[in-house]
């Protein structure tokens, strides 16, 4: 048995189907078949060559340490193939406690000294006292980090009475 016709509503014989549209359904229901345009399709999460470019250019590291944070503790590292900037007040930065700090704590992010090799604080993370989320600055409002340095995120020391069960996401751009 041969499969039915496709009836497309607003496609007559001979206009056929519009260049930038597909052939689908977005209606609920078992109706005909209808045409969808991009914004229809980023609607169902496809995404379009731009949006895919944009993020393809994001990274970054997360972390998590649970329970109290111990003097001057490794949380992480983190090292990209290619220079990554690292920018203050960046929306998709996010550091936070579910136990707030007793008192300003402050998570030092350490990369090598361009020059020297030694490692330098390039960025921190502030907790506030008795805040759960912390304000993430790098340097003078951004950092890049040049590929194959090594960046690490150490916690406060001295270490602080309260604040525990930290979580981070930190994200950059090439």
């Amino acid at each position: 048995m041969a499969p039915p016709k496709i009836k497309v509503r607003g496609a007559a014989r001979n206009k056929g189907i519009p260049s930038g549209y597909l052939l689908g359904r977005s209606s609920s229901g078992t109706g005909d078949v209808e045409l969808l345009d991009l914004n229809e399709l980023r609607d169902f999460g496809v995404a379009s060559t731009s949006s895919v470019a944009g993020i393809g250019g994001t990274h970054g590291f997360g972390f998590f340490d649970g329970g109290l944070l111990a003097d001057g503790e490794l949380l992480g590292s983190a090292t990209y193939p290619v220079d990554i900037t690292f920018a203050t007040g960046d929306s998709g930065s996010s550091v936070t406690a579910e136990f707030p700090a007793s008192a300003t704590a402050v998570m030092n992010v350490l990369a090598p000294d361009p020059s020297s090799g030694l490692n330098v604080v390039v960025g921190t993370f502030t907790f506030a006292a008795h805040s759960k989320i912390a304000t993430v600055a790098w340097g003078t409002g951004t950092y890049t980090l040049k590929a194959g340095s090594v960046l690490k995120l150490l916690a406060p020391s001295p270490p602080d009475a309260g604040l525990a069960n930290v979580h981070g996401t930190v994200v950059g751009t090439e």
